[in-house]
């Protein structure tokens, strides 16, 4: 009698967990049947053994039809390497990859994008077969290339504004350098060429922006060298003057850019005025240095130095009234470090502080 109740409880037991298994593998394939997903399995060689109902959407085929080569399905498309590589350290490796994107061919000739995800199955170490599925991720992936395209086409757009308000610019102050060589007033001479300074330094600005890759910020060491080397070529001066530059990589966006750009282009203008009177030769330091998101430009000269009258809380000159105008549109400070010989301007100001623009 126990022996046989041994036995009705074995059968039970049998017979509940092959229910048990029965309704997992009903779920199961609901999931798989009903899911708008594909899911597929192949041996290492890539030879499809097996795929799910949907084959009708990806590969416009049977199920037996398309139990090929999976890379049969795949196009030339550039990405698809990417995706081969994956599967490919899958089945070395036997460890899973991340998820990635390739386009496929279906047998009708449409193309697919589609989003894969796929593990290996391992047996003493060794890769048996890949298990995976599909997700159609084509209309995502055409409305991304419409957005890359809106984008581009702006990034060109606005590159064509900032290099025709370079060039407008470029112009202007050609028209003013040409009124200045034709006047034999001195110091309308003198006024022209410093609003031609102001002009080119300005286009600077236009011509580095439409250079970059996002339009938002320039390389602003560089445009401080451009400014200077400007401001020497275009002033009238008799001094050998030779310039030394000694700065990071900075960055800064535009709003920063123009106020901090015309201000060097100020001190480099006064420079070149005052600073070298009477002297054969002059050198100009210029040193720019950015730490924890702070500017600091220094301008040294080693030239005849500042008048004894002079007063940077005062300024009287349209120049100096621009250099504090500008700083404080930026923030920050200025001052002129007491030096044994020649002049020393220093700007600093904090690039992380958000600017509004006046109306």
């Amino acid at each position: 009698m126990v022996r046989l109740y041994g036995t009705i409880q074995d059968i039970d037991e049998r017979k509940r967990t092959e229910e048990q298994l029965r309704k997992t593998e009903q779920k199961l394939r609901d999931v798989v049947e009903n899911s708008t997903n594909l899911f597929y399995k192949h041996t290492p060689d890539h030879t499809l053994t097996y795929i799910s109902p949907q084959s009708e959407h990806f590969f416009a085929c049977s199920a037996e039809e398309a139990m090929i080569d999976w890379t049969e399905f795949l196009t030339d498309h550039p990405e698809n390497k990417d995706g081969i590589q994956n599967t490919e350290k899958a089945i070395e490796t036997g460890e899973r990859q991340p998820p990635f994107e390739i386009q496929i061919k279906r047998m009708d000739g449409k193309k697919l994008w589609v989003e894969v995800n796929e593990a290996p199955i391992t047996e003493n170490g060794e890769t048996v077969a890949i298990v995976g599925s599909l997700t159609d991720i084509t209309d995502r992936k055409n409305v991304e290339e419409k957005l890359r395209k809106s984008l581009r086409e702006k990034e060109t757009l606005l590159a064509e504004i900032h290099h025709r308000v370079k060039n407008n610019l470029a112009v202007v102050a050609s028209m003013l350098q040409i009124q200045a060589i034709g006047t034999a007033n001195k110091e309308l001479n003198a006024e022209l060429l410093e609003s031609v300074l102001r002009i080119k330094s300005m286009a600077s600005i236009h011509e580095n922006l439409y250079k970059t890759s996002d339009f938002s910020e320039i390389n602003f060491a560089e445009n401080v060298r451009t400014i200077i080397h400007s401001v020497i070529n275009t002033m009238q001066y008799e001094t050998e003057i030779s310039v030394n530059f000694d700065y990071d990589e900075v960055y800064l966006k535009m709003i920063q850019a123009v106020p901090a750009s015309l201000i060097i282009n100020e001190v480099a203008t006064n420079i070149i005025k005052h600073g070298f009177t009477g002297m054969e030769s002059g050198t100009i330091d210029v040193k720019i240095e950015q730490k924890n998101g702070h500017m600091k430009v220094r301008v040294i000269d080693n030239g005849v130095g500042l008048p004894d009258d002079f007063n940077p809380e005062n300024p009287t000159t349209l120049g100096l009234q621009l250099i504090r105008t500008l700083t404080d549109q930026l923030n920050g400070e200025y001052n002129y470090p007491e030096q044994k010989k020649g002049c020393e301007f220093c700007l600093e100001f904090d690039t992380k502080i958000d600017i509004v623009a006046e109306d």
